[in-house]
């Protein structure tokens, strides 16, 4: 069963939802500063830095106005996966990612510092703060799978490969085999197969030395 943070309790979610839509321009400078400055990473231009964290933004704006409201958002919540899964395409490591979301949530509330009243209340705060929790959680849950998949596709195109080269090599009119790195075999074509007439069983270990006897 879902909690909500002892701090929070229920408001309207309309007045946050619009303080940070007011502060939009501002918290995304702050954030592609503080992106900026991170160690290590691709260095992307404005474009592709953004990419989409504007829509990521509305989404947390949206789970933090649910929290506010006294909704837990459900962890099937909607979040845009194109953040977590462009990160991935360019290269940028998951803690990086974390980083950037984190970054997120010191530009709002660094934007919270400087607001005079009537600016969030601290249950308001405490409610961005758990949405960028639960964002970084779908976020780092979207670049695991992201990766799963790669790995995957990887493997597959590994296997493909060793196909194809092994219907190659069983095509060749020549004799062909491969040995490990205690010379004993462990590979040969068709054809050394339909020249000795020996099975892979027959020819292992010392077997193979028959054909030249």
């Amino acid at each position: 069963m879902h909690h909500l943070p002892a701090m929070i309790r229920p408001g309207s979610s309309a007045r946050l939802a619009e303080w940070i839509h007011a502060r939009r321009e501002e918290i995304f400078q702050r954030w592609e500063r503080s992106v900026r400055a991170l160690p290590g990473g691709p260095e992307l231009p404005h474009p592709a830095l953004i990419d989409d964290v504007p829509r990521l933004l509305d989404d947390v704006a949206q789970i933090a106005g649910e929290i506010f409201s006294g909704v837990v958002p459900p962890d099937s919540v909607s979040l845009s996966p194109a953040h977590a899964t462009e990160r991935f395409d360019e290269g940028v490591e998951l803690q990086r990612v974390v980083l950037e979301l984190a970054a997120l949530r010191d530009s709002m509330l660094r934007s919270w510092e400087g607001e005079r009243p009537p600016g969030p209340s601290l249950a308001e705060v405490y409610a961005i703060d758990a949405a960028i929790d639960r964002a970084i959680a779908l976020s780092a849950d979207r670049y695991t799978k992201n990766l799963d998949a790669s790995r995957r596709r990887e493997a597959a195109d590994l296997r493909e490969r060793e196909l194809q080269i092994r219907v190659l090599a069983d095509n060749l009119p020549q004799l062909a085999w491969m040995t490990d790195a205690q010379a004993r075999p462990v590979w040969f074509n068709q054809r050394w197969y339909d020249f000795t007439g020996l099975t892979f069983e027959q020819a292992r270990g010392e077997g193979w030395k028959a054909v030249g006897h």
